[in-house]
């Protein structure tokens, strides 16, 4: 998480259910996932298409592979 903040101009701030809910796309950031899309929210279906997700995971996987000690 930390490190998608460093390296993208991504912020993190606090939602209300009806923001969050109203997104176009939605992603988790762990050590063991990496940068990954989430597919389906209750009942709510993101587009399989997510261009800032995929964005983030391929910065994510060259930074990454370059710096193995971030």
């Amino acid at each position: 998480r930390e490190l998608i903040m460093e390296w993208t101009p991504v912020a993190e701030r606090d939602l209300t259910l009806k923001e969050a809910q109203q997104a176009d796309e939605v992603f988790l950031t762990s050590s063991m996932r990496d940068t990954q899309g989430v597919e389906r929210w209750d009942d709510q279906v993101f587009d399989p298409v997510r261009p800032v997700t995929q964005a983030l995971a391929a910065t994510f996987a060259a930074r990454s592979e370059t710096d193995l000690d971030p």
